[in-house]
């Protein structure tokens, strides 16, 4: 439920213009303010009715724009943050170890539903708990503060993730950086290393090749800090992004290293448990694939799949698959391609996503030149289906 029609963005229009320049404002009156990105979103749900500003924002507000509370329109709708009153009564409720426990808990089970079943189930839940470590963080201070900022990236790097895979990529852009800024407030380079390079794929998805090149080698820059998995993973990103700048030896350079790493053994890296040999190897072919080799990719796909670990991720299975098939359809190899169009559909029907969705259809379009055999209509109506 939103908080109704307030005057907040109106005013913030006609006394200081800009957004960021409110900001710059307040960050005049006072040295505890999140990063311009956080505040940016805060201030969004502000202005669009979804919350309204709690004790410590509204004075600031009402200052800085020149108003009163009452002017700015605000009625007692839903608080981004607990009042002081409440505060000094009954303490911030998720100020105790056992609610940083259950937070913790629900992420690693919103992550599982996520890999088993995609994004659907669990983006409104995650969503929701980012809001709870948000209002947190504006009363909660020293240790305690640095391990709900490390849940809030974790939690924040998620939602940008369930976003991506959902087709909403300003909202993955949002969310991630959100996540990035929490990492580095408390240091922590590998979780700064890990999310560089999710910027860097959302940035490859859309087209924007030199800025997944630059937040690649972002990730790549603390290589002493980070372990191997996440360093494939990197490596993984700046590949992808050079193949889409036309650097073919540098991509296969970069995804060779990449799958040397991901066979090693180290401390464990939670954020990277994903980075199996056959993930990197499914996306070594799909580089090979972008430089024109398709040929190339075929096998090496195919053994990933089929060496695909038991009961790991359905979902980005389901890419490989529908990927495989579209290469075996660029390939002309239509065999190939409905073989391993079918399972794709099989398993995005269990986990869906978006990106395997796209595969799928981007597959329907490349079996019409074979339109007179019978198994591409047959395939043609799976894939469809799948959008019902």
């Amino acid at each position: 439920m939103g908080c109704g029609v307030n005057r907040l963005g109106e005013i913030r229009k006609q006394k200081v213009g800009s957004q960021r320049r409110l900001y710059a404002l307040l960050t005049q009156k006072t040295d505890e303010l999140p990063s311009w990105e956080t505040f940016k979103t805060r201030l969004s749900k502000w202005e669009n009715g979804h919350q309204e500003p709690g004790d410590f924002y509204m004075p600031l507000l009402c200052s800085a724009l020149g108003v009163s509370k009452d002017e700015l329109g605000f009625s007692a709708g839903r608080r981004d943050e607990p009042t002081e009153e409440s505060q000094a009564q009954f303490g911030h409720p998720l100020a105790s170890s056992g609610a940083l426990d259950f937070l913790s808990g629900e992420f690693e089970r919103y992550a599982q539903v996520d890999r088993e079943h995609g994004p659907q189930l669990v983006t409104d839940l995650v969503a929701a708990q980012c809001r709870t470590i948000e209002g947190a963080l504006a009363f909660v201070k020293g240790a305690d503060r640095d391990s709900f900022l490390r849940l809030g990236a974790k939690y924040f790097e998620l939602a940008g993730w369930l976003a991506q895979d959902s087709g909403q990529q300003g909202r993955a852009e949002e969310s991630t950086a959100t996540a990035l800024d929490m990492a580095y407030q408390i240091g922590d380079m590998s979780l700064v290393s890990y999310i560089f390079m999710r910027r860097s794929n959302i940035a490859s998805e859309i087209g924007k090749s030199g800025e997944a090149l630059g937040l690649a080698r972002a990730a790549l820059r603390n290589e002493s800090q980070v372990g191997p998995k996440t360093l494939a993973l990197a490596l993984r990103a700046e590949s992808r992004a050079l193949a889409l700048e036309g650097d073919e030896l540098g991509a296969v350079r970069a995804v060779e290293r990449a799958l040397e790493l991901a066979t090693e053994n180290g401390e464990p890296e939670p954020q990277a448990e994903y980075c199996t040999p056959s993930y990197v190897q499914m996306e070594r072919s799909v580089t090979l694939a972008r430089l024109g080799r398709p040929k190339d990719a075929i096998e090496p796909l195919a053994a990933a799949i089929d060496g695909w670990p038991t009961g790991s991720d359905q979902r980005d299975k389901g890419l490989a698959l529908a990927r495989l098939a579209n290469i075996h359809a660029v390939s002309g190899d239509l065999d190939g391609a409905f073989v391993s169009g079918q399972d794709a559909v099989k398993t995005v029907r269990v986990a869906p996503s978006f990106r395997a969705a796209k595969e799928l259809q981007a597959l329907a379009r490349r079996l019409s030149i074979w339109k007179n055999d019978k198994r591409v209509a047959v395939l043609t109506d799976l894939i469809l289906d799948l959008q019902s």
